[in-house]
């Protein structure tokens, strides 16, 4: 699969936001004694991002259609079929796991039938990391008010297991969370290292 480092597009893509976590596993057994934390983790990249069809972007026509080629069971988000939601985990040693991706919560194989929506992901992902930060749109309505905001954020959603309260109920702390996720330096932050995650994986793949 190749990143085409083509014209940088402004549209297509709106309301980024990131979060990369790093989880660390138990040591298997008396073996790996010697392997250093950083080898005992998994390094989980959320990246969500509403697609459009605005002006010369066609992000949104492209995302349906390749998701309609590939064998995602259902690769639409349950909230609002705009977005692209990516939860990629990426363990930074085999013995502790295997690369994973997931689009709106459904797992995204990697194999020949998914090249397409995989591509599309990669390529995107790199777009949004080259775009200068003062270029992302990030409309205020959508950060200060809308529902689907603080929904997109994993970390945040793990504390409400039930169902995420409404935004006048949401803590100074869940509101910190949101500002620090959409923060557009962190957000290309996020998806450059989404997308080295799934560039590994791909060399790996047709290696």
């Amino acid at each position: 699969m190749q990143v085409r480092n083509s014209h940088i597009a402004f549209t297509g893509f709106k309301n980024v936001g990131g979060e990369r976590n790093r989880y660390y596993a138990f040591r298997m057994n008396s073996e790996d004694t010697d392997l250093p934390d950083s080898k005992r983790s998994i390094d989980n990249y959320v990246v969500s991002m509403e697609l459009t069809d605005e002006d010369n972007g066609k992000d949104l026509t492209t995302f349906k259609r390749e998701v309609m080629k590939s064998d995602i069971e259902d690769g639409y988000h349950d909230f609002n079929i705009n977005f692209m939601h990516l939860n990629i985990l990426k363990p930074n040693s085999k013995e502790y796991g295997n690369f994973r991706i997931f689009l709106n919560d459904s797992e995204v194989e990697i194999k020949d039938e998914n090249l397409n929506i995989l591509s599309f992901i990669a390529q995107t992902l790199q777009r949004v990391a080259d775009t200068p930060a003062g270029k992302l749109i990030l409309n205020k309505n959508f950060l200060e008010e809308s529902y689907e905001a603080p929904i997109m954020i994993n970390s945040l959603c793990m504390n409400y297991p039930e169902e995420i309260p409404s935004r006048e109920d949401l803590t100074d702390e869940d509101n910190q969370k949101i500002q620090d996720y959409y923060d557009k330096n962190n957000a290309k932050e996020v998806c450059n290292g989404a997308l080295k995650a799934i560039t590994d994986r791909m060399i790996d793949y047709f290696s």
